[in-house]
């Protein structure tokens, strides 16, 4: 659960992003598009998601679907999203989609789960204590997911350089893995494609 301090401090990141950068993925907060579609790459890899029903939680601009209508047939994708500057760019990019306003921990569990539910560096951002907010997270996407979840985050084994925001959050790759094996046995960690990130699967 964000706190309200916590919430100010996320729009304003991303509001001084907006203020210096022209391209989508860096007003997101990657350091380029290419390293963006490498977590694209990396959280969508474990099954097929043609005609999957999918939730991107702290979708941004949704540029995950821009990647996805490349890649994958029919995914029925929906956007959510606390910043309503990045719902409003996404629902006029991508206007036969449907994009949701709201804070994810305040989000109902729908009534038909999605299939998969995937969030790219939502949770990177520092919070007064960052282990447990990704353990509620994780749990309360499990719960909405009839496949699986999938969340990209940062990663303490990043070189000194890459360190670069004292508003993010670094993450600890084996208490990532504690955290997940506590919800699931079936936990897939991935740390191959960049030195800063690693991408976290949980399938039922």
């Amino acid at each position: 659960m964000l706190s309200p301090n916590e919430k100010t401090s996320i729009h304003g990141y991303y509001a001084a992003r907006a203020d210096r950068f022209y391209e989508s993925a860096e007003r997101c907060g990657w350091i380029s598009t290419f390293t963006q579609t490498l977590r694209f790459q990396a959280i969508t890899t474990g099954g097929d998601l043609s005609s999957a029903r999918l939730l991107d939680v702290g979708c941004g601009t949704a540029d995950l679907l821009g990647f996805l209508e490349e890649t994958y047939e029919s995914v029925i994708y929906t956007g959510l999203d606390f910043l309503p500057s990045f719902i409003v760019t996404a629902q006029t990019t991508y206007p036969g989609s449907k994009f949701i306003e709201a804070d994810f921990f305040d989000y109902p569990l729908p009534e038909n789960p999605y299939d998969y539910v995937f969030s790219v560096g939502a949770f990177n951002h520092r919070t007064q204590d960052n282990e447990a907010t990704l353990r509620l997270a994780l749990r309360k996407m499990f719960e909405m997911a009839k496949v699986g979840i999938g969340v990209s985050l940062l990663s303490d084994l990043s070189p000194p350089e890459l360190k670069r925001a004292k508003e993010l959050f670094y993450y600890t790759p084996s208490r990532v893995l504690e955290i997940a094996m506590e919800i699931t046995p079936f936990v897939e960690l991935k740390t191959h494609y960049l030195p800063n990130d690693m991408t976290l699967m949980l399938y039922r």
